[in-house]
Parts: C-alpha cells; structure tokens; sequence
C-alpha cells in the first residue's frame, strides 16, 4: 500500500506545478487576485501537502541530505531570479513609460482630448458592446489611452451582447459596436468610436445643459443652413457637437428675443439693422445676454450711406469702431487675405493660439476708444507691421497705396472683445465675416477661434480649445514594378545567398586550419 502511495506522489507534485502555472497565467489575465487565482493556489498547496504525505521519506531526504546541500545554492539563484522578475515587471505596470514612434503621433491623444479629461468632474465609465465576430483591437487600444490619461476618471469594460443579452438590453443597445458612456446619472450613446466621437459625448457629459445661441437673420447675413462656400453648416455642426443648440432668428418679423438666448451672433448682415432690432440687443446685453458681431468692410457690403444703428450702439456703449477700411498687403495674393500676426495671449480665446495663424479673407479694421469702468476691453488679434488700413476704397480697384496720411498704419487689429462686469454680458467684434464661412473655416486656426469666441460669449470657457481635429488621412504610395523587383531580388536571393556564402567560407578557413 505504502508502495502504491508513493508511485501517486511524483503526479502530486506535477499537479503543484501546473497549479502554479495556472494561477499566473490567470493574474497575468485578469490583472486581480480573483477567484480563479487563488483556487489555482490552493490546488498547489493540497498537491504538495499530498505530496508530503504520500512520500515523506523522499522530502526528508530532499531537505536533510546531499542533494540539499548541492541544490542550495540553485534555490537561492532561482529564487533571487523570480524576486527580480517580479519586481521588474511590478515597476513597469506601475510606471509604464510609452514612446509613439509614429509619424502622425497616431497612437497619441490629442492635445484637447486630454485637456477634456483633465477637466472631468467626476468619474466616467464606458461599456463597449462588441461581440466576438467585431474588431475591437483598435477601440480597445484608444480606451487604454484615455483611462492611463485620466487620473483615474475614466474606466471602460467591453461586454459581448451575443453572450450578455441581458445587460445590452438595459443599456438599450440594439447595434454590435455600440458604446455607452455615463456620468452620474447621464448617459451619453455612440454607435462608432473614434477620438473624435468620444471627446465630443464626453463634452455632452461635462455641459449636460444645452445652451441656445440663435443667428441673426433677414439682413443677408450668413446662413447657418446652408453648406455651399458661402453658408455656416460648418460652424452649426461643430457647435452642435459641443452639445449646443443652434436656431436663427428673425427680429423683423418677430420682434422678441427668445428667453433662453444665451449668445445672439450677427454674421456680416449685407443691409442694416433697423433701430428697433438694435434696442431689443441692446435690452438683452444689459439683461446678460452676449453679441458676437461680424462686419464686413463697406466695399463688400451694401449698405451704401445709410446709418448703422448696430455700430453706432457698439462704439457707444462697449468703445468699438469698425473703421471704414480695407486690411492690405499688396505683395501678397489676394491682397485683401489678411493673416494673424498676433494674439492677446492673457484672454481666453486667444490664449492658446499662438501658435496657430487665423485668416481673414476680406477684413476692416477695428478701433478701441475709451469705456466705462464697468468694461473689461481687449484687443485679441491684430496683423503684422506689413498690413495697413486702406481707407481710399473709391479707387481700390483701379489701385492704391499706402499713404500714411490717411491710412492705418500696421500692425492694425481685426478682433476686440468686451466684458460688462456688472451685468455679465459679453461681446465679440470681428471686422470680417467671411473667415467662418465653409470655404475658409477649416483654414489653420479659423474654427478653433470662432468655437472658442463663442464658448467664451456663452462662458463656456471650459470648452475653449477642445474642438475635435479630424484625423490626418494618409495614402500608400505603391512603389512601382522596378522597385518591388529590386526588393524581392534583395530580401529572397541576395540576402539568404550572402549568408550562404559567408558560411561555406567560414567552413573552406576552418578545414585548411585543420
């Protein structure tokens, strides 16, 4: 019987062993001392206390006799080799130092995605409801990005609705792909998951309340509706996705300004506003409420020689003139196309900007006069020395200079900004309005300063710079048939016969030193 008993050992303690395999593949998976780590260990413990007591003159002999002493220091050194591996791979989870070698920087967060979750209030969770049969690598890489960039803000889970009905059908989740984010008690829903539709349900979660900014319009002003090169469909979407709500407004045929108005913006109107309309903005920038005011120069407008009660109201109240010029730089084509030369780094809209130019296509300038103490008054951008104001707009076509007699002598500014500190209210003057326009918005730094006028307009300033860039699109450039010839010679013939050669050498020098 002893016999018999002894015979069972040796399978005891292979049982240990591969116990304890067991239970480090599944830390290893798992990332947590759960349930299934530490039946494994438990395994190996009964296996080598079945072990001892199906043999125990073998262990001890094992611990008393030669082999203890010869297989000490063995111990010793494997031991000491587990201690440091341990300890390694300990570090490298805790500080796990990450280099993107890529060229687009594809693997690394942009700079606004980390400024939303910096700004995060509270934690984040995310279900990603993929099933088997989906790809979920890539999503799965960028979720590691956004909770290691998180500061313990945001964690996500991925659940197979094919294997989990039950929780798909709570999140109400009827697509394979679908993620759900929560916050609190808000939930926000996504059906394909980039950078760019995770920052924006993000900021949805951060400004739960959906703010209303209204265009004015019934004056040829730019048309929030419209997608040619001419309308705003590029600015209404980008607002739209930081979770505001875009409408217009009609003034002349209803003369009230809706309550929940937050910012009210009059993109260059062609005619202008009637006394009336002027007074009602005027009643809700003393009531709170923020103007963003576009003007385009008199030569682009068509006003002609009638008065503009809006600018009259601006210069009066909040110490801005839009001058009656044309921005300049002959040796430049367009010539009228005036670039930033300059932010006011200390304001919000502008303070991240600097490194990013912003184009005007068609611009005037903009004076800044003395102002109640009740304002706050900055200049936010102003060109280069090379621009100037050109005032002699009669003769433009047939050619002008610059005369510094009557012209504004660059650097000239092209946007002012204004806060009532009394009331609240806030506003923007832009002396162009084709800038924001689908044909130039997306040049340089154009939709991140128009999205960030109007966050700061709204005091939304925890939105400023977070406005989502497309990724860069990228083409493979298929080398042509010499080159992929030459590559397959190399890699399939040249290389394998050189180190043929290079052996049969070696082996010819080894024979003759026989």
């Amino acid at each position: 019987m002893k016999a018999t008993l002894r015979r069972i050992a040796p399978y005891c303690l292979f049982l240990a062993l591969i116990a304890l395999i067991a239970a480090g593949g599944l830390f290893i998976v798992f990332k947590t001392f759960n349930t299934y780590v530490q039946v494994a260990l438990a395994v190996v413990v009964l296996s080598l206390a079945a072990w001892v007591f199906f043999d125990p003159n073998h262990v001890r002999q094992i611990f008393s006799g030669r082999q203890a002493k010869h297989g000490s220091n063995a111990v010793i050194m494997t031991i000491a080799f587990i201690g440091i591996i341990v300890v390694v791979n300990l570090l490298g989870y805790k500080y796990s130092p990450r280099w993107d070698l890529t060229e687009g920087k594809k693997n690394t967060l942009a700079p606004e995605t980390i400024e939303i979750l910096a700004q995060l209030p509270e934690k984040v969770s995310l279900q990603a409801f993929y099933s088997s049969s989906y790809p979920s690598a890539t999503i799965q890489s960028l979720l590691d990005n956004y909770k290691r960039n998180s500061n313990g803000k945001f964690d996500y889970e991925f659940i197979d609705p094919n294997t989990n009905p039950v929780a798909a059908q709570e999140a109400r989740v009827t697509t394979d792909g679908t993620v759900v984010l929560r916050m609190g008690d808000r939930e926000e829903k996504i059906t394909y998951a980039s950078e760019l539709e995770l920052d924006t349900a993000l900021l949805k979660l951060i400004n739960p309340e959906r703010q209303k900014i209204y265009f004015l319009g019934g004056h040829g002003e730019f048309d929030v509706a419209t997608t040619s090169d001419y309308g705003y469909s590029t600015v209404k979407t980008t607002l739209e996705d930081k979770n505001y709500a875009v409408e217009t407004l009609d003034l002349l045929t209803k003369p009230v300004i809706p309550e929940d108005a937050s910012v009210i913006i009059i993109a260059s109107p062609q005619k202008p506003l009637s006394s009336g309309e002027v007074d009602l903005l005027k009643a809700f920038a003393d009531n709170g409420g923020s103007l963003i005011v576009f003007n385009e120069p008199s030569v682009v407008s068509q006003f002609g020689l009638a008065q503009d009660p809006l600018a009259e109201y601006i210069k009066e109240k909040w110490g801005f003139t839009f001058d009656d010029d044309i921005v300049l730089f002959l040796d430049k084509e367009p010539s009228v196309l005036a670039v930033a030369g300059g932010y006011d780094t200390n304001h919000p809209i502008t303070k991240k900007m600097n490194q990013i130019a912003s184009v005007f296509p068609s611009a005037r300038t903009i004076s800044i006069s003395s102002a109640p103490m009740s304002l706050s008054q900055s200049i936010l951008v102003y060109t280069s020395d090379q621009y100037w104001g050109e005032t002699d707009l009669v003769n433009l076509e047939s050619g002008v200079s610059f005369d510094e007699k009557t012209d504004l002598v660059g650097p000239v500014a092209l946007v002012g900004a204004a806060e009532n500190l009394v009331t609240g209210s806030r506003l923007v003057v832009i002396g162009d309005g084709e800038f924001a326009a689908n044909a130039f918005v997306s040049y340089y730094g154009n939709l991140d300063f128009i999205t960030n006028s109007i966050d700061w307009a709204a005091q939304q300033e925890n939105l400023i710079n977070l406005t989502p860039k497309e990724t860069t699109e990228r083409i493979l450039v298929i080398p042509n048939t010499v080159t992929l010839g030459i590559v397959l010679l190399v890699s399939v013939f040249v290389i394998p016969l050189l180190v043929i050669a290079a052996g049969i050498i070696s082996w010819v020098q080894r024979r003759k030193r026989g």
